[in-house]
């Protein structure tokens, strides 16, 4: 099943096979949304690493119904019995302490936001939505236009799957299960799954359209490495919410690589570093950190009497650097701090 290091397209490997061993006979289109639920309920919020690494083995629907309507009772058999035991190995005791949805301010209007694997995704949107809008007002581009949109479906998306899940008066999860993933009562069940799963009426004023959704579509020739970044799927008129948790991870990323094609991208860029940069410089300030230097957007704070940190884009040790005996590191304690450029070669994005 692998070829010359890479899976096929629509094709899974055998770690992945033993994810959803004993799931076989039931419908894939049903698997796939009713599993999105179940990564949805709060009380599952500790074990939504391992409920999306089972979404990402399961296989992509088919065009014609594939086997029967998985059901609570299904599922709970399968939690408890010993196929489902590799599942429960996928990060048993990680914890994810953050309530399921957030509000944001998108373009003036009040909206929901799964919180899913992208931390501070209010945040993020705003950011990145001010920065294309800057963008567009320097000149109107296609490409940065239809990242806008990309990312405001999300949100869209986000938004109604939030109101129907009555995630919005959710509170932070209290991990009651002890590390097991859990099953909702047959109502919770019904109303977290059905949740996921629209059509493009469900939209007003067509503020969702087909072509916004086709960067985030799922497709047969989709790599499985690439389905994080391709978490929804259709049926040709259904689409499905299949990967909750990468929702937003996926939109942005989607929607910067569309902006990188814009002859407006630096200005989005530079636009984008100077709110990111205030934002950190707020925090420090708030954390009571000392600028001791700043060029560009590079920065020098001082967090203690022998302790500086060092944040901004290709910074480099200058003159005003040298007396630093301090190892500098860089800001940890906030989900901005790898926007801020690139890494250099061969480092790692944490």
């Amino acid at each position: 099943m692998i070829a010359s290091g890479r899976e096929q397209p629509g094709r899974r490997s055998h770690a992945d096979d033993s994810l959803v061993r004993g799931l076989e006979g039931f419908e894939s289109w049903s698997l796939l949304r009713d599993a999105a639920g179940l990564s949805l309920w709060p009380p599952n919020a500790d074990r939504v690493c391992a409920i999306t690494a089972l979404i990402q083995a399961l296989p992509l629907p088919s065009a014609a119904a594939d086997g029967k309507t998985v059901a609570v009772a299904d599922w709970r058999a399968w939690l408890s019995g010993r196929d489902s035991r590799r599942l429960h190995e996928v990060v048993p005791n990680g914890y994810y302490d953050s309530v399921p949805a957030v509000e944001a301010r998108v373009f003036a209007t009040r909206m929901g936001l799964l919180t899913g694997f992208l931390e501070s995704a209010d945040l993020h949107l705003e950011l990145w939505l001010d920065a294309l809008i800057t963008g567009l007002e320097e000149k109107p581009d296609e490409y940065v236009s239809s990242a806008v949109r990309l990312v405001m479906a999300g949100a869209e998306i986000s938004n109604m799957v939030i109101w129907r899940a009555a995630l919005g008066s959710s509170h932070w999860p209290d991990h009651s299960l002890e590390g097991k993933i859990g099953v909702p009562s047959e109502d919770e069940y019904e109303r977290l799954c059905s949740s996921v799963e629209f059509i493009l009426d469900d939209f007003a004023q067509n503020t969702v359209e087909e072509r916004d959704l086709a960067p985030l579509l799922a497709t047969a020739q989709t790599p499985p490495e690439d389905r994080h970044l391709k978490p929804l799927v259709s049926d040709g008129r259904r689409y499905l919410l299949a990967s909750p948790a990468h929702l937003h991870q996926a939109t942005l990323t989607q929607a910067v690589s569309l902006a990188l094609r814009s002859p407006v991208w630096m200005t989005v860029l530079e636009d984008w570093r100077r709110r990111a940069m205030n934002v950190l410089l707020g925090i420090a300030s708030d954390m009571e950190w000392v600028v001791e230097a700043q060029e560009g957007s590079g920065v020098l704070w001082r967090f203690d009497t022998d302790k500086l940190a060092l944040e901004g884009r290709r910074a480099k040790r200058r003159a005003w650097l040298a007396p630093c005996a301090a190892l500098f590191r860089r800001l940890k304690s906030h989900p901005l701090r790898w926007w801020l450029g690139r890494p250099r070669s061969g480092a790692r994005r944490e």
